[in-house]
């Protein structure tokens, strides 16, 4: 079973690619091999399924927008390479900063590019063999893959939305050349992120996730498989959980909790808890990626050799956190499923003290021979949307118990009604989001002036506002 997943999940890249780099490779008066990729079905299902492809790379979500820059700017680790020192020591005009941000710019603006262009088919081409319901989910996947990219390019990039809306941040993308567009204030982008997700949800109204799930099985011809998985696709699910993340970013707290609620109540069979032993060392059924939980992920090819060279124990230098300052971020509780999963000590290795455990390739046994979090990338999970409709909740029992709800699956003991509600969401944050992205998004959407490091038991380190915003590339800023 594993043999033909993989071999339907390479035949997919595989045709991405080729699509994808037809169309890259289309000069400006050349429409005639543009038309060609765009003219039957499978040409504009490959182009898409190449985006998905691109944002997997590393110099987008399969690193750079993950693993790195984020979680290095929310001080997650206090050992890393020195090509990292500038970025985490917040000098943002080092030649090193540069090379890091210049790279998840130009990914994400060229993602866009293909985006708008494959919209912009889909509008207007006949005779594809589109039916109504692909072109329906064709569109609300651009919508939300556009809006998916500006916003990210905001959250990093832009100001401290919760204190200055109106300040100068990035331009917003919507068409089909390449050319210099006008760099807008915050609060007009957020307008263009919203209208995306409201269309991209409209245009997804009867996405195949709603009734029949993500589905798990692939069949190796690409027009078929575009309907499975849904999880790996910027699914209904995915868009009303990214509204709810966009509408609390934006300080629109009622917004946030009716999309959150919405995916809690409607979703219940289809995102499930990762069991207890899905962390546990040893077990048939690990999965440490809580693939279960994840609404919105991507397949990636590069995923492990990522974890090698950023984790790896038997690397010299890795990206780690200090052994007590770890164990500070998760409250000295070892039995805590993220702990005792992700963090772990190689007798054999060079490193000698607990690395990230997170991304190591899964094992495959005769009782797990196919599992289903391999190559898998999160960037859209359950447990975010519960900690938005917590924070955004009508009274503090509600959030309590919506936050009880995750801790239980994370084996945690329940917090009374008294509890700190923004203290322990903020815990929760710093202890879930390892290697996915998120953590640095919290604290600038809170403007937090002081945030834990783990460079030791209780370090903190200060955040004036304005090293939240990481300066626009020399690549952006050069040609205006």
């Amino acid at each position: 079973m594993k043999k033909i997943i993989m071999i339907g999940m390479a035949a997919l890249v595989a045709l991405s690619l080729q699509a994808c780099r037809k169309m890259l490779d289309i000069k400006p008066n050349d429409r005639l091999l543009e038309d060609a990729v765009f003219g039957e079905r499978n040409g504009v299902y490959g182009v898409l399924n190449g985006i998905y492809t691109s944002m997997a790379a590393a110099d987008s979500y399969g690193q750079g927008f993950t693993m790195t820059v984020p979680d290095l700017l929310a001080q997650y680790y206090s050992s890393y390479q020195s090509s990292y020192n500038s970025l985490v020591q917040g000098n943002y005009v080092g030649s090193d900063v540069h090379l890091l941000t210049d790279s998840l710019w130009s990914s994400s603006y060229n993602l866009v590019l293909q985006t708008n262009i494959l919209m912009g088919h889909v509008k207007r081409d006949q005779g594809n063999g589109l039916t109504e319901s692909d072109r329906n989910i064709l569109l609300g996947e651009t919508h939300a893959i556009r809006a998916f990219l500006h916003f990210d390019l905001l959250r990093l990039f832009g100001p401290v939305y919760s204190i200055d809306s109106n300040a100068i941040s990035i331009p917003y993308n919507t068409g089909e050349i390449q050319q210099i567009y006008k760099i807008l204030p915050a609060v007009d982008v957020m307008r263009q992120i919203q209208s995306d997700l409201d269309s991209a949800a409209s245009y997804l109204a009867n996405d195949p996730v709603i009734t029949n799930g993500i589905t798990n099985t692939f069949d190796i011809v690409v027009g078929n498989n575009f309907m499975q998985r849904r999880n790996l696709r910027l699914n209904y699910y995915a868009v009303r959980a990214l509204q709810a993340r966009v509408a609390l970013y934006r300080g629109d707290k009622a917004s946030a909790q009716v999309f959150a609620q919405e995916v809690i109540t409607k979703t219940d069979t289809i995102f499930t808890w990762a069991p207890s032993d899905a962390s546990l060392p040893g077990s048939v059924n690990q999965d440490l990626t809580f693939s279960s939980e994840i609404i919105f992920g991507l397949f990636n090819s590069g995923l492990y050799n990522s974890y090698r060279s950023l984790f790896s124990p038997s690397n010299a230098t890795v990206l780690k956190p200090d052994e007590n300052g770890l164990l500070s971020f998760y409250e000295k509780n070892i039995n805590d499923f993220r702990y005792r999963g992700w963090w772990r000590q190689d007798p054999n290795g060079v490193q000698k003290s607990r690395t990230f455990y997170r991304y190591v390739e899964p094992t495959t046994n005769a009782a797990n021979p196919n599992p289903i979090q391999l190559y898998m990338q999160p960037l859209i999970r359950l447990s975010e949307v519960y900690y938005i409709a917590a924070e955004t909740a009508p009274d503090p029992v509600t959030a309590v118990d919506l936050l009880n709800t995750v801790r239980l699956h994370r084996g945690l003991s329940s917090l009374d009604a008294n509890t700190d509600l923004n203290k322990e969401i903020a815990n929760e944050y710093r202890k879930d989001f390892w290697g996915e992205g998120q953590l640095f998004y919290y604290y600038k959407r809170k403007n937090a002036l002081t945030i834990p490091t783990t460079a030791g038991t209780g370090t903190t380190i200060s955040f004036i506002s304005s090293r939240y915003v990481i300066p626009l590339p020399l690549s952006e800023s050069l040609n205006r």
